[in-house]
């Protein structure tokens, strides 16, 4: 095991590494310490494209660097996935950002003004739209119908894919 310590991620009895996770010799933490601290793992995850992206911005506003850099410390990371990461946090602003929707939530409407962002985005947290959903919405209210990849069976409701057309257009009609 590496013997590098993240402090970032190192709370208690929990010691992270590049390689794992160590835990201190003696009797195992509460519940509910192991617990959080997963709770605390899984925030992480979810957050750090966001920091990425703002880490990038910042870099960009204060010094003029981003990319170059950022490729030397993300070398598995391509010119256009950062490029993405840091569109969405320069057009979706932190005020509009919500934990419990992933990036590509933020991603699917960080093309739009921000009350529509806000709008969209309060509607997916609240309805639990996956990222499908969240984009069939965005359409519907950008062009007045979604594209689908798909069709369901009216009868049975099997979804098949469709094959030899990209998109199908489907007005939406209440």
């Amino acid at each position: 095991m590496s013997t590098d310590i993240i402090p970032a991620l190192s709370v208690g009895v929990f010691t992270a590494a590049p390689t794992g996770l160590v835990v201190a010799d003696g009797p195992a933490p509460e519940f509910e310490i192991w617990f959080s601290y997963g709770e605390a793992l899984r925030k992480i995850k979810g957050a750090l494209k966001f920091v990425l992206g703002d880490w990038l911005n910042f870099g960009e506003n204060a010094y003029g660097e981003k990319y170059a850099q950022a490729l030397s410390l993300w070398p598995e990371s391509t010119y256009g996935s950062l490029a993405n990461t840091a569109y969405v946090c320069s057009n979706v602003p932190f005020s509009c950002r919500h934990e419990n929707l992933s990036f590509e939530h933020h991603y699917t409407v960080a093309k739009l003004e921000q009350d529509k962002q806000k709008e969209l985005l309060d509607k997916a947290e609240a309805n639990e739209w996956t990222v499908g959903d969240l984009r069939k919405h965005r359409d519907i209210d950008d062009k007045g119908f979604a594209t689908e990849k798909q069709i369901t069976c009216p009868k049975c409701g099997h979804e098949f894919p469709l094959r030899g057309a990209t998109y199908i257009m489907v007005e939406v009609t209440e």
